[in-house]
Formats: C-alpha cells, sequence, structure tokens
C-alpha cells in the first residue's frame, strides 16, 4: 500500500503545475514557448538520465531507502520550482523532481515485484494509480492555483515530505 501511495503521489506532484504553469512563467519571467517546453522537459530528461543510478542505488542501499530518498527528492524538486526565480532555477528545480521520480517509482516498482503475492493484478494497480495519479495531479492544480496562486507547487512539496516521514 505504501508503494502504490508513493507512486500516486509523485505522479500528483510533477503533474500539478501543468494547468498553470505556464501562464505564470510567461507572466512573470517573460518566458517563451520554447523555454516553458525545456522547463516542463527537465523532468521527463532526468528521469531518463538517472534510472540507472537508481538501479544501483537501491541494490546497494536497499529498496526502501531508495523509495524515501527519492520522495525527499520529489518533495525538494517542488519546493525549488515553486521558489525558482529565473528559467534555469526552474529547470533545476523540475530536473530534481524528475530524478526523485524516478527513484521512488523504480524502488517502488521494485518492492512492489518482490513482495508481490499476484504480479499481473498488482502490476495492473500500480499502472491504474500512476495514471489517475497524472489525472488528478491536474485537476487539483487547476482549482487549487485559482485560491493559492503558483505556491500549490511548493504545497504539494510540502505535503508529501510531510506524510512520508511519518511512515
Amino acid at each position: 500500500m505504501v508503494v502504490l501511495a508513493a507512486s500516486f503521489s509523485t505522479m500528483v506532484a510533477i503533474s500539478i503545475a501543468l494547468p498553470f504553469f505556464p501562464a505564470h512563467a510567461a507572466k512573470r519571467f517573460s518566458a517563451s514557448q520554447a523555454e516553458i517546453g525545456l522547463i516542463l522537459s527537465a523532468s521527463p530528461a532526468a528521469q531518463i538520465l538517472s534510472s540507472i543510478g537508481w538501479a544501483a542505488l537501491s541494490q546497494r542501499v536497499g529498496r526502501a531507502l531508495a523509495l524515501v530518498t527519492g520522495l525527499c527528492l520529489v518533495s525538494l524538486g517542488c519546493i525549488l520550482f515553486a521558489m525558482g526565480d529565473s528559467v534555469p532555477a526552474l529547470i533545476f528545480g523540475r530536473a530534481c523532481l524528475g530524478v526523485g521520480v524516478q527513484g521512488a517509482d523504480s524502488a517502488g516498482t521494485a518492492m512492489l515485484m518482490k513482495h508481490s503475492q499476484d504480479l499481473q493484478r498488482d502490476m495492473a494497480l500500480l499502472e491504474i494509480v500512476l495514471g489517475v495519479g497524472f489525472m488528478v495531479g491536474p485537476a487539483i492544480g487547476g482549482v487549487l492555483s485559482d485560491f493559492f496562486g503558483y505556491t500549490i507547487a511548493a504545497g504539494m512539496g510540502w505535503l508529501q515530505l510531510v506524510g512520508f516521514l511519518k511512515l
């Protein structure tokens, strides 16, 4: 259950700013469409580039520690992204978020595969949870940004950090 909650929260974290970020970046930083695309592409690029490193790390330190480390990086990435004051800072925040998502999801998937009683069912459930998280993130972000503005991205980071450190 912890793995599913972690996977859900990483997808919410990576997608929550999607509805309001482009307008915010254009207004606050005069960011071009190309710069906005670069900022948002930093997360998946970082996921790709860090995937092999996470596999080695989780083998060395254990999957549980890799999962928690990934979640902490997701939180840090959200906070850095929300507090970014320039295009390079926003790229760095999104890249940190992507590294964390890759770590948490890689370790979580490995944990699920190792401990599953019904791997077919559990992997399907994981994919459903990932999809729902990616779907819910923009919905939450769109609604809450009307009330809290851009700071909702930082709110997700703090909520995730507090929630998973309690586990």
